[in-house]
Order: C-alpha cells, then sequence, then structure tokens
C-alpha cells in the first residue's frame, strides 16, 4: 500500500493520524512517514492495513460503525466479532458483544446472524 492509499484509507474513516496508528498498534509519527512516503509500512502492517480496507469496503457497516469498530477493538478484534469468530461466551457481558449491542453498532439479531455463520469447532 503507498502513500496516497494509506492517506485515503485514513481519510475514508475520518481520524488523526494518533487514532490511526493506535488502531494499527503503531505510532502517529510512522503513519505520518507512511503518508509523506518516507517510511513504508512492513508485510505485518501492510497486512492489517488492508485488513482495514476490506473491513470496510466489504461489510454493510457503514464507515462511522466500523470507524467506532476498530478504535474500539483494533483491526483482529473487528475481524474477530464481524466474521463471528470470536464467541460471545469467551468475551463475557460486559466486553466486546455487550459493547457493540449498548453502542448500537450491532442489534441482537445482527449479532445472531453473524455468529451463526462462524465455524463450529468439532469435538474431536
Amino acid at each position: 500500500m503507498d502513500k496516497v492509499q494509506i492517506l485515503s484509507l485514513r481519510s475514508r474513516l475520518g481520524i488523526p493520524q494518533e487514532t490511526f496508528a493506535r488502531i494499527l498498534r503503531t505510532n502517529y509519527a510512522t503513519v505520518s512517514r507512511w503518508e509523506t512516503g518516507k517510511a513504508r509500512p512492513t508485510e505485518l502492517q501492510a497486512e492489517l492495513l488492508t485488513m482495514v480496507e476490506g473491513l470496510i469496503e466489504n461489510t454493510d457497516y457503514d464507515v462511522k460503525k466500523m470507524k467506532d469498530l476498530l478504535i474500539g477493538f483494533g483491526v483482529i478484534g473487528t475481524l474477530g466479532l464481524i466474521t463471528g469468530m470470536i464467541p460471545p461466551a469467551s468475551i463475557g457481558v460486559f466486553g466486546p458483544i455487550g459493547w457493540l449491542v449498548g453502542e448500537g453498532v450491532a442489534t441482537g439479531k445482527r449479532l445472531r446472524r453473524l455468529l451463526a455463520k462462524s465455524p463450529r469447532p468439532r469435538p474431536a
């Protein structure tokens, strides 16, 4: 991902460099260097950026709700919640699932639909 794509991605989310850096688990100076072309993301950082772009483009969440999820749970946590790979039983009542419902990011119906699609572990 080049500097124009990174700046475009952050702009679509409407967040400052500091927040974008926190989502990607880096610092704002690194994001600034990416956006000015003074540095390039590592392979892992590039993968996280691609995931963020995919989350925005390939889910039915609007950008504001996606931004809230990313800020609250980071890239991997958001991906896990949206795909239903993180089972609610492992999170507890006040974890991400409770927050999603409480903040209106997802309804109980939406969560049930997402979790119904998640693969279930098979007994050994």
